[in-house]
């Protein structure tokens, strides 16, 4: 991944304008939101190329994984993912983001908000 694009609007409904969603303040200060992009931003970054795939975790997880690093690293995999069907305990192996950026305990669960996922191995 080279570019990473954040597109600062929200639909509306039965509204005549979209609602300016960004990622900073008008005095520069960076939202809860745009703490959440830098850290997507860098978890993306080295993504390889065809690795990008969704994820259907037995636990109920859906999200999307891709393989970061370039080759002869460890290439650790990374998704983001969250539940539909309630929280389901996260895989312990498993190292957990909310989308803040703030760290959270092994063997989480994940509810209905993403968070970023750092695996030694490949998620499914």
């Amino acid at each position: 991944m080279r570019v990473v694009v954040q597109l600062p609007v929200a639909w509306t409904p039965d509204a005549d304008a979209q609602v300016f969603r960004g990622l900073t303040r008008p005095d520069g200060r960076v939202l809860p939101a745009g703490r959440g992009w830098a850290v997507l931003a860098r978890a993306l970054a080295g993504a390889r190329p065809g690795t990008v795939a969704p994820v259907r975790e037995r636990r109920g997880l859906r999200g999307v994984r891709w393989l970061a690093g370039p080759a002869g690293s460890p290439r650790p995999w990374r998704a983001v993912v969250w539940s539909e069907t309630g929280p389901s305990p996260a895989p312990r192996a498993w190292r957990l983001r909310a989308a803040t950026g703030r760290r959270l305990p092994a063997g989480s669960e994940v509810g209905a908000a993403p968070v970023l996922v750092r695996s030694p191995g490949p998620i499914r």
